[in-house]
């Protein structure tokens, strides 16, 4: 039995209490205070796949036992991703509201606190006078829509910054986009920000669990978790150097085609687990 989770973990085990069948737990993170009592109860999966090694060096302090843990990639399926054509393009920018002349920011996550949402739109409303040409897009849906919604309205920036909801074309969108960014406060790997180095995007993302591996100098910028200025002096860099993001983009997605694809995440998965 493969979980994503720690309670689905703890459900198959009672649901097996022999423990005829093995358990394996793929650890995707948690909040830097919850690892004291994920560790311990971790120990209740048969094998715990970490996703990156932030996230297992957490889980063996908060009592682990470091046998039963390897570090696995995350990895996604990189056919669907890739730079748009003209037509495409043009179409998907038209839906999010971005114009000829104009650029767009794009993240795809959940609407969680853990993704941290608010900062995309403080970036947003500090970049608005200074670079006005500037548009946001926020794939995804979540508790915290209503939230972020009335932020977006109560700073007048219902015309930049999009909720788009749930969207089936999300590989169109990013492939359409001219640059990504994770604001979030913790991950485990970003399976978005691999989608979006797959994309060949220009990519600004907090420095979380994760990430260094991901976004090595020469395919991202990463800033400190929470820091708005940062992000804001990053992409205004990146818009002015066009030739920089060009390279970065490229970098990204050869990175995430030979280190981050579907395919070597399932043959090390297999590997483990046999």
């Amino acid at each position: 039995v493969l979980a994503n989770s720690l309670a689905v973990t703890w459900v198959a085990r009672l649901a097996d209490p022999a423990k005829n069948i093995p358990l394996i737990n793929i650890a995707h993170g948690w909040p830097e205070k919850s690892y004291a009592n994920v560790g311990k109860l971790m120990n209740v999966a048969t094998k715990v796949v970490a996703v990156s090694p932030e996230v297992k060096e957490k889980l063996v302090a908060g009592g682990l036992n470091p046998e039963k843990c390897r570090v696995i990639f995350n990895g996604v399926n990189c056919t669907p991703l890739y730079r748009r054509s003209t037509e495409i393009s043009m179409k998907i920018r038209q839906e999010l509201g971005v114009g000829a002349g104009e650029m767009l920011i794009l993240t795809v996550g959940r609407l969680t606190p853990q993704k941290a949402h608010q900062h995309l739109i403080a970036v947003a409303e500090q970049l608005r006078e200074k670079m006005p040409f500037l548009r946001y897009a926020i794939v995804g849906r979540g508790d915290r829509e209503q939230e972020l919604l009335s932020l977006i309205q109560e700073k007048n920036l219902q015309e930049i910054v999009k909720l788009t909801g749930v969207r089936m074309d999300v590989p169109e969108i990013l492939g359409s986009a001219d640059m990504y960014l994770s604001c979030s406060d913790w991950e485990g790997m970003s399976l978005t920000i691999i989608e979006a180095m797959a994309s060949e995007l220009p990519i600004v993302a907090t420095r979380t669990e994760g990430s260094e591996i991901l976004l090595q100098n020469s395919c991202g910028i990463l800033v400190p978790v929470g820091n708005v200025a940062e992000m804001v002096q990053q992409i205004e860099k990146l818009v002015h150097e066009k030739n920089l993001c060009r390279t970065l983009g490229r970098n990204a997605r050869n990175r995430a085609l030979e280190n981050f694809s579907q395919e070597r995440m399932l043959n090390e998965l297999t590997e483990f687990l046999y």
